[in-house]
């Protein structure tokens, strides 16, 4: 049960439950501070709101990715870009939250099998990171697959292009990432 003490704060025991924002004690618990390291209750500054943080300490406590053979995203929809340009277009987007390695697969082929090549490649953010792939008049898809390391909520994506002149149409299907999470937290050696 609570009770009124000092005619400010509600207190359980020695536990401060409301603040007097008048109090320059700045805190939510009394002197007494409870939980330890990541697990402590933040004390409110002298205006009585939570101190800013900046989210360093919980850097060690992310998921990493390693790649694997688990399906985790797909976007498995055909799609295509127009042919008679050389400039790479993005076709494809998933976002991972979480840093690590995973793999990516899809399917890339030459929609109209011409004798023009049409090219794709694996970028994260914008930026091209994949082994760019050169298909020429092949009307058969073939599976890709490559290992790519992100950090947390980078864009993977897939770009893709056809030649000048061309009537070559570059098309994608099953862009996919697979991946198993560990928790680098969970444990070290300290001696071997």
């Amino acid at each position: 049960m609570a009770n009124r003490n000092s005619g400010n704060p509600w207190v359980i025991g020695e536990k401060l439950l409301a603040a007097d924002l008048n109090d320059t004690r700045d805190g939510l618990v009394s002197q007494t501070e409870i939980g330890v390291g990541v697990n402590k209750i933040p004390r409110l500054d002298s205006s009585g709101k939570l101190p800013s943080m900046d989210g360093s300490a919980l850097t060690s406590m992310l998921i990493s990715l390693i790649a694997s053979d688990n399906l985790k995203y797909s976007a498995d929809t055909e799609g295509t870009v127009g042919a008679n340009s050389n400039t790479y277009q993005i076709k494809k987007q998933i976002t991972v939250r979480n840093k690590g390695t995973v793999r990516v697969k899809y399917d890339f082929k030459n929609g109209t099998g011409t004798t023009y090549h049409v090219y794709g490649r694996i970028y994260v953010n914008g930026v091209a990171v994949g082994i760019e792939r050169n298909v020429f008049g092949n009307t058969n898809y073939t599976t890709y697959s490559e290992d790519i390391t992100i950090n947390a909520y980078d864009l993977v994506q897939f770009y893709m292009h056809g030649e000048v002149g061309a009537s070559d149409q570059p098309t994608v299907r099953n862009f996919r990432i697979y991946y198993d999470k560990t928790n680098p937290a969970d444990g070290t050696v300290d001696m071997n």
